[in-house]
């Protein structure tokens, strides 16, 4: 009897875990709304609140669609919220993931290091994004340089316009990958990209790179005396109340700005909200005042997809105004993970997906976008 009683206590403790785990209405569909009342403006450090759509002027009906749209197996999504006005109105954790999940940023992680860059200035261990960079690099010295090298600024690395010679479009398996050679065959990431030669004149030619931001984040290291992980903990994520984080290091220790990090997708959402605030949290300015505005700025008229390690609309040329806000911008990683930007809406959308399986044909992130942006009233 003990032991019958042993098994259907731990069936029963299961299955309230479960169901709370996957929360459904009284029709059996999921419960991703959010809940409650908007009682005034806030600054989530400590958590996010939540609240009714209706109550900061979104359709709960609308955004029925956005879940759906996430929800359709092909799109293998692994989490997706939507905030308004600072509040969570939609939330939903798909194939066992939940909110306390750390999930990986791959390239997401380049919007944080370049945020982690202006810190560094807000606090003067850089003089501006005009410093040239062998300036921090004692690399950079000496006579045996590449002369070129002295001519790119922390602006080029962070528009990734330095001119220094990458090739990341090749498949991975592909010997000419750099990103591959980097990962396989250097134990010093910065050491590996200030050693390839610059081929096009600093600010003149995109070329994206996952060198750039692994030289920032060396760059802060020299800059500060910490490592760019160090250093952000202790200058940017207790700021925003993020205390569950992780990052990468390149084999010598040094922390990887390109990728690395993993944390929950409500940490990643604070980011967006510290740009939406225009780089201030809780009445605390963390970024210049020019860093947002020149976030979301093209450096070259002839590729205005790209500003500090944020992508812009313009990925998405066909789209502006008939699907997606004009000012709308983004920081992507690998397999459709996104954390989205309006502030005409004053809106953060974040998306985390596994999508190796279907590649980019089973996302739209315009469609993304576009449904968020319609649940608005």
């Amino acid at each position: 009897m003990t032991k019958i009683f042993n098994l259907g206590t731990v069936f029963l403790i299961l299955l309230i875990l479960l169901t709370t785990c996957t929360k459904e209405d009284e029709s059996g569909n999921p419960e991703f709304l959010g809940e409650g009342i908007a009682n005034g403006f806030y600054f989530p450090t400590t958590d996010w609140k939540e609240c009714a759509p209706e109550e900061v002027g979104m359709s709960s009906e609308k955004l029925k669609a956005v879940y759906d749209y996430c929800a359709d197996d092909i799109r293998k999504t692994d989490a997706f919220i939507v905030i308004k006005d600072g509040y969570i109105v939609a939330e939903y954790y798909f194939n066992k993931n939940t909110i306390s999940t750390f999930q990986p940023s791959y390239s997401i992680a380049k919007a944080f290091v370049a945020s982690l860059t202006g810190v560094a200035i807000k606090k003067g261990y850089i003089n501006g994004v005009d410093d040239k960079i062998a300036d921090y690099f004692p690399q950079l010295q000496g006579d045996n340089v590449q002369p070129e090298k002295n001519e790119i600024s922390i602006k080029h690395l962070l528009t990734m316009t330095s001119g220094i010679q990458w090739n990341e479009e090749e498949l991975l398996l592909n010997g000419d990958n750099d990103l591959l050679s980097m990962r396989t065959g250097s134990t010093n990431f910065v050491n590996y990209v200030l050693n390839k030669p610059v081929i096009d004149t600093p600010g003149t030619v995109w070329n994206y790179s996952s060198g750039m931001p692994v030289l920032l984040a060396g760059l802060i290291e020299n800059a500060t005396g910490q490592l760019a992980f160090d250093f952000a903990k202790d200058n940017l994520f207790n700021s925003l109340g993020i205390t569950n984080i992780e990052w990468a290091s390149d084999p010598e220790g040094h922390t990887i700005g390109a990728w690395g990090i993993l944390t929950t997708v409500r940490n990643y959402a604070k980011l967006g909200y510290l740009y939406l605030n225009n780089g201030i949290w809780d009445g605390t300015r963390l970024l210049p005042e020019y860093w947002v505005s020149d976030s979301y700025t093209p450096p070259l008229e002839n590729y205005p997809q790209f500003g500090y390690m944020f992508w812009t609309a313009q990925r998405y040329p066909n789209d502006i105004d008939t699907r997606i806000p004009e000012e709308t911008y983004m920081a992507v990683g690998l397999f459709q993970k996104y954390i989205v930007i309006i502030p005409s809406k004053n809106m953060i959308l974040v998306r985390f997906g596994n999508d190796a399986a279907t590649g980019e044909l089973g996302w739209d992130t315009a469609e993304f976008i576009s449904l968020a942006v319609d649940a608005v009233n």
